[in-house]
């Protein structure tokens, strides 16, 4: 027998003399069930553990790995570094000088709304 008793799922319960029972209930209409005797050795059927093939496991997960060694979809797209934002900048800071060069207004909307842009005039 092992020394911490394991919790049966049919409800069966040890008492300190070694004896195995199901304790009384009461029913929903309010009479009561008599106490099961359970004899020694006997394991219900809820309770046997049922056996698994590894292989057999193995065959039924065998297409829902993936590719090994490949990398999924990246879920959050970052702003990028500090380095990309501010070669960014430059990069408008030309397109802008370049333009206003050429005899254009000076600007340039890229990737860029109506307030940004106004934002821009401001300062």
């Amino acid at each position: 027998m092992p020394s911490v008793p394991t919790p049966s799922k049919a409800g069966i319960i040890e008492t300190t003399s070694g004896e195995r029972h199901i304790p009384s209930s009461t029913r929903p209409d309010g009479s009561k069930r008599k106490e099961i005797k359970i004899k020694p050795g006997y394991k219900p059927p809820e309770d046997v553990e049922v056996y698994k093939n590894r292989i057999a496991d193995g065959w039924k997960k065998r297409g829902t790995g993936g590719v090994p060694g490949a990398e999924g979809l990246k879920e959050n797209e970052d702003d990028g570094s500090a380095a990309s934002n501010k070669n960014a900048k430059r990069r408008e800071a030309r397109k802008k000088a370049k333009a206003t060069e050429e005899g254009g207004e000076g600007k340039v909307v890229t990737n860029g709304s109506a307030k940004e842009l106004a934002k821009e005039e401001e300062a």
